[in-house]
């Protein structure tokens, strides 16, 4: 699913949560209907938010689920956090996983990860 589509089925309530980048997680923000959970800011970020670069990537959930699930909304979180830790802890098994799920070389993959 495009992140155009996810933002229409998180608003629908089809969609619990989902990851991609801006504008999507603050359009849901803005319009209530759902709440940005965490965030990766990727490029130099001016410490004035409010001129600053902007938002990058982040994890996006739908505000009807994390109100009524709190305790699983932390756990996704945190498992996100965890596969992340693991990936920059463990590079070439993160990148075996990653290109045998994406159909790629892991070549391929580790000249993009080592940028």
């Amino acid at each position: 699913m495009d992140d155009d589509d996810a933002i229409i089925a998180l608003k629908a309530g089809q969609l619990d949560g989902y990851m991609c980048c801006d504008p999507f997680g603050s359009i849901a923000e803005m319009e209530g209907f759902g709440k940005i959970i965490g965030t990766e800011w990727g490029a130099h970020v001016s410490d004035d938010l409010e001129n600053g670069w902007g938002l990058h990537c982040g994890y996006f959930i739908n505000t009807d689920f994390a109100e009524e699930h709190p305790e699983l909304t932390t756990r996704l979180v945190l498992a996100h956090c965890l596969a992340i830790k693991y990936m920059y802890q463990h590079p070439y098994n993160a990148g075996m996983m990653f290109a045998a799920g994406n159909y790629c070389r892991l070549r391929s993959f580790c000249q993009v990860f080592a940028q």
